[in-house]
């Protein structure tokens, strides 16, 4: 089994929706990063793994958030995560899991993806869990292969990063995003995200894996992410001057003319445009939680 590599030994799969998955290669096993959410997609990515890799040494994890853990829960391998998606692992029981799956069966409603079905909390897996930079050394086709996994406080929703050393490339989670929306919540540092991204554009990198689009980016391309969160910061800043829902129909579809002027009205990305720009103007505005906007 042949897949195309981004770069030696690293290879990114886009069809299990809605975020990115890789793998990359070692003399002995492989290390995957994320896993799909849904199931028959989980097991599926696992099986597609192994046979490329051999052995999954790791998982690692790149977001706190369900949609990023309920697949991997089911691997039964390793797992190197942030602190605080262990904390989550760690405090799921029979209680908790119904309301750890409703947030991932939302979260796929978001992306048009079907609800997922686990009928059950799957057990445990090992974790590996770190705030400062974990380092790993291993080898690729007898080279030396070095790869360091850090937790990223700046990024929304528990990121973690992993960096292949010697081929100046990373995988990001979901804070970084090409031909697709940022999700924002509304707790998210709009101002250390942005900070991040900079900082992102002036590091040493050949290649960054965005958590979803494109399967490589150079890292001059998170210009038009920037310039997507400012846009969107600056719209979210006039709606908060509004009542609730009042200009979120003109708003929208202002952003989906001038970034993805490809999607419908009511495709994904305008409810994702809907979803993010109505979370941070309620935040802006100091609604409380349960206040909810609507279209005006």
């Amino acid at each position: 089994m042949q897949k195309p590599e981004i770069a030696p030994g690293i290879i990114v799969e886009q069809r299990y929706p809605p975020f990115n998955v890789g793998l990359i290669r070692l003399d002995e096993g492989c290390i995957v990063v994320n896993a799909p959410p849904l199931p028959d997609d989980s097991y599926d990515w696992r099986r597609t793994a192994q046979a490329l890799g051999g052995r999954i040494r790791y998982l690692v994890i790149t977001n706190a958030d369900a949609l990023h853990l309920v697949g991997a829960l089911l691997w039964q391998v390793p797992l190197i995560l942030s602190p605080q998606a262990a904390e989550r692992v760690r405090s799921l029981d029979e209680r908790s899991w119904d309301l750890f799956r409703q947030e991932a069966e939302e979260a796929l409603a978001a992306f048009d993806i079907e609800a997922l079905s686990l009928l059950s909390l799957p057990p445990a897996p090992p974790l590996q869990v770190h705030g400062s930079p974990l380092s790993l050394h291993l080898r690729y086709e007898g080279e030396p292969r070095r790869m360091t996994a850090f937790a990223v406080p700046s990024m929304p929703r528990g990121e973690l990063w992993l960096r292949v050393e010697e081929l100046s490339l990373l995988f990001a989670g979901d804070g970084v995003v090409v031909d697709d929306v940022p999700v924002i919540e509304r707790r998210d540092d709009m101002d250390a995200w942005t900070r991040q991204l900079v900082a992102l554009e002036r590091e040493p990198l050949r290649w960054i894996v965005p958590g979803r689009g494109a399967a490589r980016i150079a890292p001059a391309n998170l210009e038009e992410m920037r310039e997507l969160l400012r846009v969107m910061e600056r719209s979210a800043l006039d709606l908060a001057s509004r009542p609730p829902g009042e200009g979120i129909g003109q708003a929208v579809r202002a952003l989906r003319q001038s970034f993805f002027p490809h999607a419908g009205k009511d495709s994904p990305i305008a409810r994702q445009l809907r979803a993010s720009l109505t979370r941070r103007a309620a935040a802006l505005r100091g609604d409380p939680e349960d206040t909810e906007e609507v279209e005006g």
